[in-house]
């Protein structure tokens, strides 16, 4: 699988960048295309992955949110942990009333 980096440089240094990949259902896969860009995205029995590099920010979260179950983390661990994370907290304001 290639690994191809998102032009990202003219605001981010290649330190917070974090090369991420993700398994994408095909409901969001005009999107992801769009977000991803479609070079990065590769089709392989029926499943759709990609293999990017992007910034290591709280927004970041925020938009692989956006896709719901549209889009999984495979990798890295650190970033599923930080979803985690980010998710328990956001429903300990619901859960704790």
């Amino acid at each position: 699988m290639s690994n191809y980096e998102l032009p990202f440089n003219k605001w981010y240094n290649n330190s917070k960048l974090i090369e991420i990949e993700f398994e994408i259902d095909k409901t969001a896969l005009s999107d992801a295309e769009e977000w991803l860009g479609i070079e990065n995205i590769k089709a392989k029995d029926g499943q759709f992955t990609a293999m990017v590099k992007l910034p290591d920010e709280d927004g970041l979260i925020l938009k692989i949110l956006s896709f719901g179950k549209g889009m999984k983390i495979i990798s890295p661990e650190s970033l599923k942990i930080k979803l985690k994370d980010y998710l328990s907290n956001l429903s300990s304001l619901y859960l704790a009333q």
